[in-house]
């Protein structure tokens, strides 16, 4: 239903903005195509960045294998259901000598994480209260952080408690960078477009509440349809309904594209990942 619903609102949204959408130029397309070549690079990055964090949850077990497994599950969240990449590689690791309930746990710990993550990170939409109440007018803006802040608060110190300080530090800051350079990301296609209005902490909270709504919701693979409706519903009173349909549109092609090539190219990207050490806690059993 809600990938329904978020698939009628998009169309709803394109059709009434069809004249704007075809109105649309490109200030500069050789910088445009600078801009979209070096944010797929960076996409790349923060999946690499990603998967180091599922080694470093998992203390460095068999690096090269774990990398491989988790670069190519990336691209199996688009079947259908949105858990398929959950399955593979949960079915996957264990053949590596790890226990389905060691596997399901890391799978928990990152997924507190992640969520966790995304929490601090749409707390930047509530740097400017102003802004926040246009949007939900009725919502109390001191009660939503006194919230946000609890939430953190008791999934930071659970994980704290349950890992290592250095294995916490390590997927921490894989985590923390990933949705910072989500944010940029959006933020330098925004710029790329042509378009003006948003601020980089705004819209990196803001898609950070697009990532969370996408993630939680089972049944849209890859948070699609969900994402981008979230985006554009809650980003409006802030940027012009077209620009952010075409914003999410041009992020969605750019990650599908890159965990594309991520897939094929995962056995040679963890040959040189797999050596970086750091990744590797030897003081937890």
């Amino acid at each position: 239903m809600a990938l329904a619903i978020a698939g009628y609102y998009i169309a709803h949204v394109s059709i009434n903005n069809l004249s704007a959408l075809k109105s649309l130029q490109t200030p500069n397309m050789t910088a445009m195509l600078i801009t979209l070549i070096t944010v797929a690079l960076m996409y790349g990055v923060l999946m690499v960045l990603l998967a180091l964090g599922w080694l470093a949850i998992n203390h460095g077990h068999q690096p090269n294998t774990l990398i491989s497994i988790y670069l190519k599950s990336i691209a199996l969240k688009y079947l259908p259901g949105n858990f398929f990449h959950f399955v593979y590689r949960h079915s996957e690791t264990i053949k590596t000598g790890l226990r389905h309930a060691q596997v399901m746990a890391a799978t928990i710990k990152e997924t507190l994480s992640l969520v966790m993550w995304s929490g601090l990170s749409l707390m930047l939409l509530l740097i400017w209260p102003a802004h926040m109440q246009s949007l939900i007018p009725w919502l109390p803006i001191a009660l939503l952080w006194l919230g946000l802040v609890v939430a953190v608060g008791v999934a930071a110190y659970y994980l704290y408690t349950v890992w290592s300080i250095n294995q916490y530090l390590k997927v921490m800051a894989c985590h923390a960078v990933y949705f910072l350079g989500m944010g940029l990301i959006c933020f330098m296609t925004f710029k790329a477009l042509g378009f003006d209005g948003l601020s980089l902490p705004f819209i990196t909270g803001l898609y950070a509440l697009a990532w969370l709504a996408g993630y939680i919701i089972p049944g849209a693979p890859g948070g699609l349809g969900v994402r981008e409706a979230v985006f554009i519903f809650v980003g409006t009173p802030m940027i012009q309904a077209h620009e952010a349909l075409v914003l999410m549109a041009l992020i969605r092609l750019i990650s599908v594209a890159t965990e594309t090539v991520i897939y094929l190219l995962a056995d040679v990207l963890t040959i040189g990942l797999s050596r970086l050490g750091l990744w590797s806690d030897k003081t937890v059993s």
